[in-house]
């Protein structure tokens, strides 16, 4: 889902500053983070939904799906949301190359907890 927003950033938005702007900049890209919050928001509700409906047909199952994705959007997600609002020169790829790299990680680790947490349940 992550990559997902990544790539729908990358659609929606023109870029408005450089990677080399950020970096000098040196604090929490705020304006960065405001102008992408629809987006972020829309995630966020439309990944709970989903997972929602994937896995479990009910309220409780949405509510907690919710926070699920309101957490992982709150520390991951602000970051991955602004990045099509940032010029990336090809010779800065591998930032993107490594945050997605990094994505992908977390996911099988997210998975393997969530595999192993449902294995223990069944026994």
């Amino acid at each position: 889902m992550l990559m997902l927003l990544g790539l729908n950033s990358l659609i929606v938005f023109e870029p408005v500053t450089t990677v080399a702007a950020v970096i000098e900049a040196d604090e929490s890209p705020t304006a960065l983070i405001r102008r992408a919050l629809p987006l972020t928001a829309a995630y966020t509700v439309g990944s709970a939904v989903v997972v929602s409906a994937l896995y479990r047909r009910s309220w409780r199952y949405l509510g907690a799906a919710l926070v699920t994705a309101t957490v992982l959007a709150a520390l991951l997600g602000l970051n991955v949301s602004i990045i099509g609002l940032v010029d990336i020169p090809l010779r800065s790829a591998y930032l993107v190359a490594e945050l997605l790299g990094l994505i992908a990680l977390l996911d099988v680790v997210y998975a393997a907890t969530f595999a192993g947490l449902e294995r223990s349940r069944l026994r």
